[in-house]
């Protein structure tokens, strides 16, 4: 008989893609955290385009 878990996990996580391909975990911007995650993503996703200027290889993505 399996045990329940009684910890919380996210369904959706965020990821900012860096220069050069590489990654990295926004830990606190997932559907546990965050009440309103699509319009945070959105948010954030105008907040780095904004802050790239021309630069396109950084961006906001979900999984």
């Amino acid at each position: 008989m399996a045990e329940s878990s009684s910890f919380l996990v996210p369904e959706r996580l965020t990821y900012d893609y860096l220069s050069g391909g590489r990654r990295k975990l926004l830990i606190h911007c997932n559907d546990l955290h965050v009440a309103d995650f699509d319009q945070e993503i959105s948010v954030l996703r105008a907040a780095l385009a904004e802050l790239r200027g021309t630069d396109s290889t950084s961006s906001a993505s979900t999984a």
